[in-house]
């Protein structure tokens, strides 16, 4: 089966391809075939992302790669079957949903390491660039997309919320801990 949601050439943006392979997914329970010369060069370039889910203006997945293995056309198509139907914070997307559906496709740039020198230039540092960070400690992970910022305005909570999404104690995230900051597009 071809993806088709009524775009003439296939010229699709990210989110509007994300949306159709959630519709197509929610409707068949099977990802599209797609014709990989029909998406634009930027589409077909290999890069990593997240794909945010929303119904209502209601978060109801989110779920990415941070490593480049494919192109871009397929990390989101796959992230986003995966955030609409595989995220365990939320029940799966159903077709009642289809037509409240948004999202937000986050195109990461490659990770850096970040090492800080003292807490008080970490914390400036964040709070002025605001950048995407991944913590790893103690061989826990989480990650966070710049868009948190938004929610969650000081560093220091920021880092908090980090910190336990990856299973640790609130505090951790002061010593002993590896970040890598991203951007996204």
């Amino acid at each position: 089966m071809r993806l088709s949601c009524g775009m003439k050439n296939n010229k699709y943006t990210k989110e509007q391809l994300a949306i159709c392979a959630i519709t197509h997914y929610v409707t068949t329970g099977k990802p599209p075939l797609v014709n990989p010369s029909s998406f634009s060069l930027f589409l077909r370039k290999y890069a990593a992302c997240f794909v945010t889910v929303y119904v209502r203006g209601a978060l109801r997945g989110c779920i990415g790669t941070v490593v480049t293995r494919e192109p871009l056309y397929r990390s989101i198509i796959r992230n986003a079957i995966e955030a609409s139907s595989q995220d365990f914070r939320f029940i799966p997307i159903t077709k009642n949903d289809l037509s409240d559906l948004s999202v937000e496709v986050s195109v990461l740039s490659p990770l850096r390491p970040y090492a800080f020198t003292t807490k008080e230039n970490f914390l400036t540092y964040l709070y002025k660039e605001k950048p995407g960070l991944m913590l790893e400690k103690n061989g826990k992970t989480a990650l966070f997309l710049p868009q948190v910022w938004k929610e969650l305005l000081s560093p220091e909570d920021f880092l908090t919320q980090l910190s336990l999404k990856a299973g640790l104690g609130p505090n951790d995230w002061m010593e002993n801990t590896n970040y890598r900051v991203f951007s996204v597009t």
